[in-house]
Formats: structure tokens, C-alpha cells, sequence
């Protein structure tokens, strides 16, 4: 599991385009690794940078990017604490199992995920 911040919080950094692609060349070598983003601070970007996923920049690597964010930073809803997380619908179990999660709602979105693939 690699695990990516873009950009870095304390120091702000982001990565530009150019960068994460040669993150992405690395990646496309090594199959086992899933990428978890953390892409919270997506919509808090300065001095004319633009934010860029590593999903967009290299879509060979969709099926293994985990895409985590929220809406307390980039809608200045602190307190509120409520995130979420993108995944691609067909590596769904495998992730989940691959983190052991153990939120009450996960069986329930399983189960909904799973009715809605065979509709």
C-alpha cells in the first residue's frame, strides 16, 4: 500500500503533472500496490498551481487507487468531519477486505453495490 498526499500538509508541496507522472511509471511496475490518495486538500491550492489525481494523470491505475476526501476542508465545514472514500465498484470487496474495515454501514453498501452491479 503506498500512500499519497497531494498536497502535503504541513509544508503545502503539491505535485505537479509532470511529477506524478513519473510517480505513475513507478507504480505501473509494481501491480500489487494499491494507492490510497489522499486527496483532502483538492479544492485549497495556491500561487496558480492546479490540483491533478493520480487516477486522471494515469488511468492504468484506476482499478488500484483508493480516493479518500471530505468536505470540512475544502468547504470550510470544520467540526463537521464527514469524508468518504472513491473506489473502482469491481475491486470493492477486495479493498475492503484489504483494509479490515469494520464500519456497521460497510455491509449494507456491500449489499447495495452488489444489487445495483446485477440490475
Amino acid at each position: 500500500m503506498a500512500n499519497f498526499n497531494s498536497q502535503s500538509n504541513p509544508t503545502g508541496a503539491v505535485y505537479s503533472s509532470q511529477e506524478l507522472q513519473k510517480i505513475a511509471k513507478v507504480l505501473l511496475k509494481h501491480h500489487q500496490v494499491y494507492i490510497l490518495c489522499d486527496d483532502i486538500y483538492e479544492h485549497i491550492i495556491f500561487d496558480q498551481f492546479q490540483f491533478n489525481s493520480l487516477a486522471t494523470i494515469e488511468p492504468k491505475l484506476y482499478n488500484r487507487i483508493l480516493t479518500v476526501n471530505g468536505l470540512s476542508k475544502g468547504y470550510s465545514m470544520t467540526g463537521w468531519r464527514l469524508g468518504y472514500m472513491l473506489v473502482a465498484l469491481k475491486n470493492l470487496s477486495q479493498q475492503c477486505q484489504l483494509f479490515n474495515l469494520k464500519a456497521l454501514q460497510i455491509p449494507a453498501l456491500l449489499a447495495k453495490l452488489l444489487e445495483l452491479k446485477r440490475s
